[in-house]
């Protein structure tokens, strides 16, 4: 359970990122 946690948690974080990294590259 945790490790599935840890990976939903991962995936909104890369979403975050690569949205951050989007609006630094533009």
């Amino acid at each position: 359970p945790e490790a599935v946690a840890e990976g939903v948690d991962d995936d909104e974080d890369m979403e975050a990122i690569r949205a951050r990294l989007a609006n630094v590259r533009s």
